[in-house]
């Protein structure tokens, strides 16, 4: 009699029936296994991406249609803003440097105020 080894899912432990190098049943065991070995990243970056998100909406209401707002950090902090948290930087000609989240904005000036602005983007 001859007894052969059966491969085991490695999400579900159901055995596998196919290529010798199988090692998921299907698509969403082999999702299910990998997301669990990077769910800590995968929240790191989900937490990362919510506070920019956040950052830009409250720049946005701020801004509203204008075209440059000067506002206090209090007024920032308030609504929650997060300072750490920006996607890119602007060092412009004066030695100014602007910090972006996507598309909005901000500059710090004196005495913990900031201007606020909406960079042009290519569909403006």
């Amino acid at each position: 009699m001859l007894i052969t080894d059966v491969k085991l899912c490695l999400a579900c432990s159901k055995g596998l029936k196919g290529r010798i190098d199988k090692k998921f049943c299907n698509y969403d065991c082999r999702n299910a296994y990998h997301n669990h070995f990077k769910s800590c990243e995968n929240n790191f970056m989900r937490n990362v991406m919510n506070a920019m998100r956040k950052n830009r909406q409250i720049l946005q209401q701020i801004l509203g249609d204008r075209k440059i707002v000067k506002t206090h950090m209090d007024r920032l902090l308030g609504r929650g803003f997060q300072f750490k948290y920006h996607t890119s930087v602007y060092d412009n000609k004066r030695g100014g440097r602007y910090y972006y989240c996507f598309e909005y904005g901000y500059l710090p000036i004196d005495d913990n105020c900031f201007l606020v602005v909406k960079r042009k983007t290519a569909e403006q």
